[in-house]
């Protein structure tokens, strides 16, 4: 599970579906028509980082870091930035 804040400073993920776009900001997901390329764009002052073709997470939430046996990567994201 991934949430956020409203300020982008505190922003932890954000989801893209074709054209619209969930930010999760605490408990609340609002939706926006954009792309995630555009979300992208216009985050790039924020250390985000785009980690499938669908979700950008911000890493100052990234707690840690954990690789299965396939190779793949989980990321256990933190309810507050450290």
């Amino acid at each position: 599970m991934a949430t956020a804040r409203a300020g982008c400073r505190q922003r932890r993920d954000d989801r893209g579906d074709r054209n619209y776009v969930s930010i999760r900001v605490g408990k609340q997901v609002y939706h926006a028509r954009s792309t995630l390329s555009q979300a992208e764009l216009a985050l790039g002052a924020q250390p985000m980082l785009r980690i499938s073709r669908s979700c950008l997470v911000n890493i100052n939430y990234v707690k840690e870091v954990n690789r299965t046996l396939r190779g793949d990567f989980i990321l256990v994201l933190a309810a507050e930035p450290p």
